[in-house]
């Protein structure tokens, strides 16, 4: 089963783990919504975990439509690629992969930072950046998530 991480955000990406490990990587600020459809509907279903996000009281009206409207297209281009999208928070995500928040807040260039570091760890072959780092983490957090239900499955 192909995995795909979707980090929703302005600087957001996309990480594709196919059934043979190979990872494809995605930088959203780069893409067309017809990309975006094509690049999750390459090799047939998946699981998409998606980073569940909401806007913030910091946020502008035009900002927080903006936000909403692409975190809407991403999910339906997922659903219209046939993928089952999972959304998970940060912090679940965040903490199955062993990561605890080091700074004020979740984006803090530390955690950044941080999830960069464990991406390239994780994935040595993959030039990680900042734009990539969620979303394979996001990935990887599926593949765990999967294998964990394919043992319950076989074994219960």
């Amino acid at each position: 089963m192909r995995v795909i991480g979707i980090d929703p955000g302005k600087n957001g990406g996309i990480a594709v783990i196919g059934q043979s490990g190979r990872v494809t990587t995605y930088c959203l600020a780069r893409m067309t919504p017809l990309e975006v459809f094509e690049a999750l509907n390459s090799e047939g279903p998946a699981v998409a975990v998606m980073e569940k996000v909401h806007s913030s009281p910091q946020m502008g009206v035009r900002s927080a439509f903006s936000f909403g409207e692409s975190y809407g297209s991403l999910r339906m281009a997922a659903i219209a690629a046939k993928c089952r999208v999972v959304t998970v928070v940060p912090r679940q995500w965040q903490a199955t992969l062993g990561l605890k928040s080091v700074g004020a807040k979740m984006g803090s260039v530390e955690n950044k930072r941080r999830n960069k570091a464990l991406a390239q760890e994780l994935y040595p072959g993959v030039r990680v950046t900042h734009a990539i780092a969620d979303a394979l983490l996001l990935a990887e957090y599926g593949l765990r998530v999967e294998r964990r239900a394919s043992r319950v499955d076989i074994v219960g």
